[in-house]
């Protein structure tokens, strides 16, 4: 047996929930696994475990993939909350894995519609500089009104924290409401992501995660195993 093919054994014998444990340490340890390896393994072992989350995906009914992908949406926020370094192989495990869920998703007609009370302003970092990667590799579309208030350029020379981009919120919440218009009408998946925002911001967005076949997660305070998202799934019409 060469080791490309032990790689891929060892790469495709776990469980769902062993590549979303993040209380084992995902996606950081694995990461750090495909980090230690040539390229040759890496892609052997990427590809081992892409199909391996496929195949275990491609059995469950459709209202078990809807449960699945809702509390996976939420892990993949809360394992951002404590994420120390977006790297490459983190990337690469994301797509393999949580990617590899939501496109299933989609396959089967249904979209996600993801909205975070983000209630931390002191880590605008995380936000502004790490979940635009960590969604995109899921494939999922991120938008956030800080972001885009980051970008204005009248915001060039604002520090970029709470305080220094609050001037500018309003208007990146105005194009923040115009990207999540176009995003459903594409019926792609989309995390909305709000930075301390008002009550009625929040059920602004909330409202518009009406449409059929959808799966509504909705994220208000601390992500954890004892404080779960709301979530609505609502069916093909």
């Amino acid at each position: 047996m060469t080791e490309g093919s032990g790689i891929s054994e060892r790469w495709s014998t776990g469980t769902l929930a062993d590549y979303l444990d993040l209380d084992a340490g995902v996606p950081v340890v694995p990461a750090e696994a495909l980090s230690t390896m040539n390229s040759e393994d890496h892609a052997a072992a990427v590809g081992a475990l892409t199909q391996r989350v496929a195949d275990l995906v491609a059995v469950m009914d459709d209202s078990l993939v809807l449960e699945v992908a809702a509390l996976a949406v939420d892990d993949l926020y809360r394992a951002g909350t404590t994420l120390a370094m977006w790297t490459p192989d983190v990337a690469a495990y994301v797509r393999a894995t949580w990617a590899t869920i939501f496109s299933s998703v989609r396959g089967r007609g249904y979209r996600i519609f993801y909205v975070v009370d983000h209630e931390y302003p002191e880590r605008i970092g995380r936000p502004i500089e790490l979940y635009p990667d960590l969604f995109t590799a899921a494939g999922i579309t991120y938008i956030c009104p800080h972001v885009l208030a980051n970008q204005l350029p009248e915001a060039l020379e604002a520090e970029v924290d709470a305080e220094g981009l609050a001037p500018f919120v309003e208007r990146g919440r105005e194009l923040a409401f115009t990207q999540v218009e176009k995003v459903l009408e594409s019926r792609d998946h989309l995390a909305y992501v709000e930075i301390a925002g008002a009550d009625d911001t929040l059920t602004r967005v909330v409202a518009l995660a009406g449409a059929s076949a959808t799966v509504g997660v909705v994220r208000l305070g601390t992500p954890s195993p004892e404080n779960p998202p709301a979530i609505e799934i609502v069916a093909r019409v």
